[in-house]
């Protein structure tokens, strides 16, 4: 299973490596990748993507889409990387000072105005040249090819 997971997580080219000597990155996959091996069905991540490099967090979210996939895995993310979140979730739970204030899809998520005054100050052109925008004050979402409510 070892081997399975080190070829399917891209980590071939660190076999031989120590940790340490691995980018803050490349240990996120490492660490997602011993996770998994316990196959679970439900991932948990806090702010998978906190320190790490914009491009690192790219090839990260395209991977955890690729292993909700194939492995009919639920994931729940707590992230303040909005592109990401908002590229991986099929149902997101937007939060501003510990409330809730939007629950849904992320095409619904990003466009309440809530949401839009909350992580970009009201500016509805702002979500739209940065796709999604960038935020400070966190979301959760829950991703999953099972179709079952938060």
């Amino acid at each position: 299973l070892a081997r399975e997971l080190v070829g399917a997580m891209g980590l071939d080219a660190y076999r031989n490596k120590q940790i340490q000597e691995l980018s803050t990155g490349t240990r996120r996959i490492t660490e997602i990748a011993c996770l998994l091996a316990l196959r679970p069905s439900l991932l948990l991540l806090d702010e998978p993507s906190s320190g790490i490099a914009q491009r690192e967090t790219e090839a990260l979210g395209r991977l955890l889409k690729d292993i909700k996939e194939q492995l009919d895995l639920t994931l729940l993310v707590i992230e303040h990387d909005i592109p990401l979140i908002m590229g991986l979730s099929d149902r997101i739970v937007a939060m501003d000072a510990g409330r809730v204030i939007a629950v849904g899809p992320p095409d619904e998520v990003r466009v309440n105005p809530l949401v839009v005054e909350a992580y970009l100050g009201g500016s509805v052109a702002a979500i739209e040249r940065s796709d999604t925008g960038a935020g400070k004050n966190g979301a959760a979402a829950k991703t999953s090819r099972r179709k079952e409510p938060v």
